[in-house]
């Protein structure tokens, strides 16, 4: 028989959030000497010897500034205008005594960015020692260039939209070559295409996205993840054999134990998806790019470059949270590393690449090849956090395209509109199998019901418990259905019923409360046996619940055949004893 038990389960922490979530989590885990070169480093994006151009460095100063509590930038920027050192009695009264408790804690976040560190020194009255605050020589260099330098953009935006609307553009040859030449504002670059009667008329250039056009490319390009990974044969693109890779890595997908492939074999056939492939489908798309990131990073430890490469490939990515969606960047002025980090990153939809030479133009030429970064790569570091708390609130690019979808006669596969309704009906706009098959992770499947650009589904309680099995968490359903709600629902005040949000926590709350125990109920025949059946069952561990006046013990089904041996041994000794006391 089955009963309930009250008591709480062990830890269900998923094992993604044991890892680094953000790009400074996954700094804070490195040794300090990497945070301490990634702010020296002087190289500047451009190729020339400018002094007057800032580093990279500033960059890298920028966003651990940006990372910092409020109040510890206020002492970050008070240092670095006295010269980086002050005495920690004079630092104490930049805070009011009531939030004087809050001072240790922001010298504490800035000591593990390595932006500050803690000394002694000699005072000049008496003979003992005085604490002093310090910006670290690399990082007070930095941010003082960065404060003092008008430059916002790591690299110069070049204006290809206007090189696109001239009908005599054509590609160089020999005799006719396209040159830039660099302003001293470092706004933008400056580019003269000549022409000539020889050259050939480019005729397969592809128009330069605009900033919707990058939204709907990282959309498609997460799509085909998504499709893979759930086996789905309806789209028609499949990403990257790199991306493919990954996902076995990364423990998004295993080989399928019903087939003969190896262990080891690299055979993408022959994948199947895993619970955390399925908590990653609902993931926001900052959290599932994160993951490829870190995994990227973690695989260049087996090269033999590890450190010159990881620098290179963390401030690239620093740097391309400062550049701006929608503008072109030219790939001539990484470096070689730089480069290859760009057509890598270019597959996990970071940035898309554009050659000016068209289609048939050859990437490995970067001198024609220009970036540009998406809005995912852009909120690395100022809105990966924020991207989870305020889901209500998506880029205005990314209303934008999914607006245009939905008012288009055929609306397009990538995009997913959701209602739910305070009756538990849930009300998706998509044509997507894969969306409907994301749905189907929480909802009940048998009430699915389609109409030609919407479908509905009835949120219940085995449908959401069902969830839970997979390894999806009631946080993790709120938060797709909050991401991908309806633009209409934006303007009011909640994204979903109360109702709604409540009875799924509830729902997920169960499973902390109650607990499910496989038990066999066994009855004494006296109070001496009931006594002595507890106590073993009880130095057993296979005790469940007991009660003393119906003589009745329920004990873990799966020790039953111990506690029922010790019964039969028990009850035996007590036959003994009854037949020797008939004797006397």
């Amino acid at each position: 028989m089955t009963t309930t038990t009250t008591g709480k389960t062990p830890n269900t922490t998923s094992t993604s959030t044991q890892q680094s979530t953000n790009l400074f989590s996954y700094l804070l885990s490195l040794p300090p000497r990497v945070l301490l070169n990634l702010y020296s480093d002087n190289t500047n994006n451009t190729n020339t010897t400018n002094t007057n151009i800032a580093g990279r460095g500033i960059y890298a100063c920028r966003a651990a500034l940006q990372h910092l509590p409020p109040i510890a930038r206020q002492y970050v920027l008070r240092l670095a205008s006295c010269g980086g050192t002050l005495e920690l009695e004079h630092c104490l009264k930049w805070c009011n005594a009531q939030y004087g408790n809050k001072h240790y804690s922001v010298v504490e976040a800035m000591e593990r960015l390595c932006v500050i560190f803690c000394k002694e020194k000699d005072s000049n009255k008496e003979d003992k020692k005085v604490k002093v605050l310090q910006l670290t020589p690399q990082f007070l260099v930095g941010i003082q260039k960065s404060i003092s330098s008008l430059q916002s953009a790591p690299w110069p935006a070049v204006d290809v939209q206007r090189l696109y609307s001239k009908t005599t553009l054509t590609l160089p040859n020999k005799t006719s070559k396209a040159t830039a030449t660099s302003t001293k504002t470092f706004t933008k670059l400056k580019l003269t295409v000549t022409s000539s009667s020889s050259s050939k008329v480019n005729k397969d250039l592809e128009k330069p996205p605009t900033a919707n056009d990058l939204e709907i490319y990282t959309q498609r390009r997460w799509d085909s993840v998504l499709h893979y990974l759930v086996g789905s044969t309806d789209y028609g693109e499949e990403p990257p054999a790199a991306v493919t890779r990954f996902l076995e890595k990364t423990g998004l997908m295993q080989q399928d134990i019903g087939t003969n492939a190896h262990p080891n074999s690299t055979d993408a056939s022959s994948l199947v998806i895993t619970s955390k492939g399925y908590e990653f489908m609902l993931q926001d798309v900052h959290v599932q790019v994160w993951l490829f990131i870190l995994q990227y990073l973690n695989q260049l430890e087996s090269i033999k470059r590890c450190e010159e490469v990881r620098h290179e490939a963390l401030i690239f990515l620093i740097c391309l949270s400062y550049c701006q969606v929608g503008e072109a960047y030219p790939c001539s002025m990484l470096s070689r590393d730089g480069y290859k980090l760009c057509t890598d990153f270019s597959q996990f939809g970071l940035v898309k690449l554009y050659n000016v030479a068209g289609k048939s133009g050859d990437l490995k030429n970067k001198d024609t090849v220009y970036f540009y970064p998406t809005r995912v790569a852009v909120n690395l570091i100022a809105g990966s956090t924020a991207a989870v708390a305020h889901v209500g609130a998506p880029s205005v690019s990314s209303t934008r395209a999914l607006e245009e979808s939905l008012s288009a006669a055929v609306p397009g596969t990538s995009h997913l509109a959701i209602i739910v309704q305070t009756n538990f009906q849930l009300c998706a706009y998509t044509t997507s199998e894969l969306h409907v098959s994301m749905l189907g992770l929480f909802c009940e499947e048998s009430t699915f019901r389609r109409l030609p650009n919407v479908v509905f589904f009835k949120i219940t309680r085995d449908s959401v418990k069902g969830a839970f099995r997979f390894g999806i968490e009631a946080g993790q359903i709120l938060q797709f259905l909050k991401m991908n709600a309806h633009p209409r629902l934006r303007t009011g005040g909640q994204l979903i019923p109360s109702n709604i949000e409540d009875q799924i926590l509830l729902w997920d709350r169960e499973r902390h409360r109650v607990q499910m125990e496989e038990v066999y109920l066994l009855q004494c025949q006296d109070a001496n046996e009931f006594e002595a059946v507890v106590q073993y069952t009880i130095d057993l561990g296979a005790h469940m619940w007991s009660n003393e006046h119906k003589n009745t013990i329920m004990v873990r089904y799966a020790q039953t055949e111990s506690v029922m041996a010790y019964v039969q041994k028990f009850r035996a000794r007590a036959a003994k004893k009854r037949r020797r006391g008939d004797i006397y």
